[in-house]
């Protein structure tokens, strides 16, 4: 078997045929879970969080690369949960399907192919701020750094004095340590275009981002002038002129100082664990007390009633978010499905949720058109409304009842002619039909609560996925196997031999100190 070259260590993955129906499983994402009990053997090599992204993932071939997307890494107690995926990829259910996970300390970060969840962002929040600062200068803000290696999708800008003309760009220090104020441009927008004063202006760009860059922007009139603050900042260096394409270039500090300079984007390259037809992959872990984020390149992210509200727990997989039913909801994005659509949850209610009328996890309304995901009557209900017809709606019979403080998996399905539920991979009640349309809101969608006044949750939601496409029942039993730790079973810890050799060179370790040797020379 082949060996992913420069990787020390390894362990064999396993998925159970028999836990996968009837078809193979294309980009399927698979949730891998290492504990005390297994995988602690990456632990006991990587040993802080801050290694979290020496690991690789690869093929039955050992060298084909898979991405991965770290949802939860907890070194002090042995605890990660990571994503792992990619296009070509197939989960065979006719055999079991082998695939490795690599380790070493001495490896470098592998941002090629790991990143942990959430959205990239960088820069300073958009406020109105006391200062200003001038145009005909590139101005690069200190101040939160980019958290993650991805794409920056959208840039908000906050101007004194409206620009004429502003482009953005991220940047990194080539030398750090020995010269702290020297700045290398990673990638530049295009001309945005005018920015008007007096509020947060958004653009839309496309700029490459590694964990650790800063953002910058240059605009062309120096009458032109962004928000900044005079003191408390983190600092921002600048230059004369346009220094979008600099390399190595010195800039001056101006300590203290913040500019109203932000971009968001999509997640790193984690996003890549998640096909195409995902919408919506929130595992339901704060990004701050007020949002949670999309795992997906979609960025509908969502945002909580207020801070806190709901708030965080430890859940089934990783976190979930703790609903008690005043008026607590997260409000997402919008999504775009046409006539198929696959809604995803893991829900653990309460004792008051299973005894109140229409409970919701989630909701997508258009006037009288909607699509809920709720309780009824203690039992799971997937409903569809459309206009000028009766409502559609599933019941589940009455084994489906549901137990409060017990964790769920649970599906709606709609597959183009007929509305199905799913609890833990189980089919209850009888599929209803409907015309085969499905409506996309105007407004907002809500995890939670339905508009309607008193339907709020009462409980735990974790790991809410929407899709349009209708998942194969293959899939559904296969994912609540993942997210139930009982897909996979783990190898021990593989090495490839001391000597062994990459590109030629004899590679070792001896006392945990690296050995090479090129042509027998040490």
């Amino acid at each position: 078997m082949a060996w992913l070259s420069g990787w020390d260590k390894r362990i064999k993955l396993t998925t159970d045929q028999t836990k996968i129906d009837t078809a193979d499983l294309q980009w399927f994402p698979v949730t891998v879970f290492l504990s005390p009990t297994h995988g602690d053997c990456v632990f006991d090599e990587l040993t802080s969080d801050a290694n979290r992204f020496k690991i690789a993932f690869t093929k039955a071939d050992g060298e084909t690369q898979l991405y991965g997307e770290i949802e939860k890494w907890d070194d002090a107690n042995e605890s990660a949960i990571i994503h792992v995926s990619r296009d070509g990829w197939v989960i065979s259910n006719t055999e079991n399907t082998d695939f490795y996970m690599y380790y070493d300390i001495d490896h470098a970060d592998n941002t090629d192919y790991i990143s942990g969840s959430g959205i990239a962002d960088i820069g300073s929040a958009c406020t109105d701020r006391v200062g200003q600062n001038q145009g005909t200068n590139t101005f690069i803000d200190l101040a939160n750094p980019a958290n993650l290696t991805g794409k920056i999708t959208n840039v908000a800008i906050y101007a004194a004095v409206s620009m004429a003309s502003a482009k953005v760009a991220t940047f990194y220090r080539p030398d750090p340590i020995n010269f702290p104020n020297n700045f290398t441009a990673r990638s530049v927008s295009g001309d945005l275009g005018t920015v008007a004063a007096g509020g947060v202006r958004n653009f839309e760009v496309n700029l490459d981002a590694v964990k650790g860059d800063f953002i910058g922007i240059y605009f062309t009139d120096e009458y032109d002038f962004i928000e900044t603050s005079a003191t408390g900042g983190s600092g921002v260096v600048y230059k004369s002129g346009d220094q979008t394409a600099c390399v190595d270039a010195t800039f001056t500090l101006l300590a203290g100082q913040a500019n109203s300079l932000y971009g968001t984007g999509t997640t790193g390259v984690g996003c890549n664990v998640w096909d195409g037809y995902f919408k919506l992959v929130s595992h339901q872990a704060d990004a701050t007390t007020s949002t949670v984020e999309d795992s997906t390149s979609n960025n509908n992210n969502g945002t909580k009633t207020s801070a806190n509200n709901p708030t965080q727990v430890a859940g089934k997989v990783g976190f979930a978010q703790s609903f008690d039913a005043a008026e607590e909801a997260i409000t997402l994005g919008l999504f775009n499905v046409a006539s198929v659509l696959t809604v995803e949850a893991i829900i653990k209610p309460d004792a008051g949720c299973i005894a109140r009328d229409y409970p919701t996890i989630i909701e997508e309304r258009v006037g009288s058109d909607d699509w809920w995901f709720l309780l009824s009557a203690g039992k799971l209900a997937a409903t569809l409304w459309q206009s000028n017809a009766v409502a559609k709606q599933t019941n589940f019979s009455a084994e489906s009842a549901l137990t409060a403080g017990v964790d769920y998996y649970v599906v709606q399905l709609a597959d183009g002619s007929n509305l199905h539920a799913y609890v833990n991979a189980t089919e209850y009640g009888v599929a209803v039909a409907y015309n085969g349309t499905i409506k996309n809101s105007a407004t907002a969608s809500y995890i939670g609560k339905d508009t309607t006044a008193g339907r709020y949750w009462s409980g735990l939601i974790d790991e809410v996925r929407i899709s349009s496409t209708n998942r194969s029942t293959a899939w559904i039993k296969a994912t609540y196997n993942s997210l139930w730790d009982t897909l996979l079973t783990y190898g021990s810890e593989e090495t490839e031999g001391w000597p062994h050799k990459w590109n030629g060179v004899t590679i070792g370790k001896l006392n945990g100190a690296v050995i090479t040797k090129w042509n027998g020379v040490a």
